[in-house]
């Protein structure tokens, strides 16, 4: 079996000058590539490849501005092609964080994908860096920042909550001595002398009743005496034992009360403080109110900043709501089906939040995606790729699952999460091409 992790990174990989020219129809590239990957020096010595398409410059070298990067790209793209001809797939979720292009492939994929043709291959749309809008004001940026520092105190405080919520008394830092003090007294206290006291007194008693249904000329002189004695020492242990161990089990019990008050404090000040981040947003959003009075300044603001789409990526409902409620009626629709500069919307960017590991972030989720459709959101809008949310909500699950696939681990999701979601992000005209092959 091939070594956990183990990461193939193709730093170079060129071609004869006639078979790099897309229009030649060549197959070479991506024959030579899947030869490589899998012949008998590295077949099951690897998990992961990557490549970065290179650019030769040669082409754009006396080019200037936008034609020079038009024509990088162009490099770029067609050095890409004969690894996506192999059944490499491109990396799209960095494409608006980084200046290169990025393809991966698995050993599976290599398996059940046929090399494709020229043809093939460059109908594959490749997604490139969009800039985004120079034309956000610097109050819509501000806003955005503002809306981005707040979900991320949200989620932090979330997180510590949770934490609190799953940590128990021997975690606690001051209280984790005293209880394990308690619980050494309390072993101590269950000790041999006790068991064998307590095994004893029956056996004792009961000779000591058989004794006494002897008659008296029978009787060996002494043996009542000492079976009374060894009784009554008997008692005596057990007396004392117990009397130990309802001390130690109420020491226990008020340690651990003392825990459960230590840590309903705690949430509750975490919970206080989510509230004030409410009031904080109702502040801020009133302030910039009161500037644009009288103004339609206001709602475009709020709706060019995409705090929506920080919101709903973050999957936080109760911000949404309050971002709502600035915005007009008659402009609501438009605010909720506004795409970013990689044509997502805010539904779309809250199928592709990451809960998988988390029944409250599945809840959110769902409760996010009902409160946007509830208000307007369009479940036909289809992002720069044809895919709509539904779509988008398949390919995150997909990237979820071949991601624990390369790392041999386990592939759940929750199925009822999956028929809700899927349910719910139906498109009224029925998916699209892309949404199906997305699954």
């Amino acid at each position: 079996a091939a070594p956990f992790n183990y990461f193939l990174y193709i730093s170079k990989f060129q071609l004869k000058k006639l078979y790099q020219c897309n229009k030649s129809g060549s197959t070479i590239g991506a024959k030579a590539l899947k030869n490589l990957l899998t012949n008998d020096v590295l077949v099951d010595k690897w998990e992961l490849a990557m490549y970065i398409p290179e650019c030769t410059y040669s082409s754009s070298m006396e080019l200037e501005g936008e034609a020079r990067l038009s024509s990088i790209h162009s490099d770029m793209i067609a050095d890409m092609r004969k690894f996506l001809q192999a059944g490499f797939e491109q990396v799209k979720e960095t494409v608006n964080i980084t200046d290169c292009l990025q393809v991966f492939c698995t050993p599976l994929f290599l398996e059940k994908k046929d090399i494709l043709t020229e043809d093939e291959a460059s109908a594959i749309p490749v997604k490139m860096k969009v800039e985004p809008s120079k034309q956000q004001s610097e109050e819509a940026k501000q806003l955005l920042a503002f809306f981005v520092e707040k979900c991320s105190s949200r989620r932090d405080h979330m997180e510590k909550i949770r934490h609190f919520e799953q940590m128990t008394c021997s975690d606690h830092p001051t209280l984790k001595e005293p209880l394990a003090e308690a619980r050494q007294l309390q072993d101590e206290a269950n000790d041999g002398a006790f068991e064998q006291a307590r095994e004893l007194l029956p056996l004792l008693e009961q000779s000591y009743e058989q004794l006494l249904a002897q008659e008296a000329e029978t009787r060996t002189p002494g043996d009542e005496c000492e079976l009374l004695e060894r009784i009554e020492l008997c008692r005596g242990v057990l007396e004392t034992q117990e009397t130990s161990r309802n001390k130690v089990m109420e020491m226990i019990a008020e340690i651990e009360e003392m825990f459960r008050t230590y840590i309903q404090e705690v949430i509750s000040d975490i919970k206080s403080q989510i509230l004030n981040l409410n009031v904080e947003i109702k502040d801020r959003l009133s302030q910039l109110l009161a500037e644009h009075i009288g103004t339609r300044n206001f709602s475009k603001i709020v709706t060019e900043s995409f705090a929506f789409h920080s919101c709903s990526f973050n999957l936080e409902p109760e911000f949404i709501e309050i971002l709502i409620g600035c915005v007009p009626k008659s402009e609501r629709m438009a605010a909720l089906n506004l795409a970013d500069s990689v044509g997502c919307t805010p539904l779309m960017l809250a199928v592709k939040a990451e809960c998988s590991d988390s029944e409250h972030k599945r809840n959110m989720q769902l409760r996010t995606c009902q409160m946007l459709l509830n208000y307007g959101a369009d479940r036909d809008i289809q992002d720069l790729d044809g895919r709509t949310a539904l779509g988008v909500f398949r390919y995150s699950m997909r990237d979820i699952k071949d991601f624990l696939k390369i790392r041999d681990l386990d592939v759940r999701h929750d199925a009822i999460h999956v028929r809700e979601m899927e349910s719910l992000l139906m498109p009224s005209s029925g998916t699209t091409r892309a949404d199906t092959c997305s699954m």
